[in-house]
């Protein structure tokens, strides 16, 4: 890897994805119905030291909010095959709701958000479905992503999936996304780095992305 080049600073965003107390505090809803959130917890540090990074490379930086419904989500409530195979009928989710704690950026996560950042809210897993996401990218003629966050394999993943459909460069910072299943985790990383994107460590990026900030005169 040629960390001198890797990429163009006006081109490329840091993109933070549901760093929210649901899924990374201890006390947060995924923790409260049983999940470890013990990885998603021990990136924080990583993440908030990207994100200064990134800051200081003068670097676009793009947080994701996932907001859930809970009852009010007929369409997702509606659907019938689990309880056609016997696995039970879809239970409203209790995590993340809109305008919770639960839904808030995690400590110290939410100190490192500045005004002239671009916040995402969204309803489904991909930051990119139903959300002004791409439209903001390309008019800030952004064409790479470097991709942190939780959970590997639910919002992470499929937001770098659609990232690489619309033909997005795409890196995703092993070290700094994270799930309660280490093996879902390893199995997402693998598939980004062999179809959608490629997975690099934190020390190379934040390496990277300091080499373009003196390549464009930061």
């Amino acid at each position: 890897m040629q960390s001198t080049d890797l990429f163009l600073r006006e081109a490329t965003a840091l993109l933070v994805i549901d760093m929210q107390n649901a899924f990374c505090h201890p006390s947060g809803g995924f923790a409260q119905v049983g999940r470890d959130v013990s990885a998603q917890h021990a990136i924080i540090p990583t993440v908030a030291e990207l994100v200064r990074t990134a800051r200081g490379a003068g670097m676009m930086v793009v947080w994701t909010i996932q907001e859930g419904l809970g009852p009010d989500d007929r369409a997702r409530l509606s659907r019938q095959i689990p309880t056609r195979l016997g696995r039970g009928s879809v239970e409203p989710e209790t995590w993340c709701i809109r305008d919770t704690w639960d839904a808030r950026l995690v400590e110290p996560l939410d100190g490192e958000l500045k005004a002239e950042d671009h916040v995402v809210h969204k309803l489904r897993m991909s930051g990119f479905y139903s959300t002004t996401l791409d439209a903001t990218l390309r008019i800030r003629e952004i064409r790479t992503l470097i991709v942190t966050g939780v959970n590997t394999e639910k919002c992470v993943e499929s937001t770098v999936r659609d990232a690489s459909f619309r033909d997005y460069d795409v890196v995703v910072v092993g070290d700094a996304v994270a799930t309660s299943d280490r093996a879902f985790h390893d199995d997402s990383l693998r598939k980004i780095d062999a179809y959608f994107g490629v997975v690099l460590p934190s020390q190379a990026v934040a390496a990277a992305m300091t080499a373009s900030a003196v390549a464009g005169g930061v």
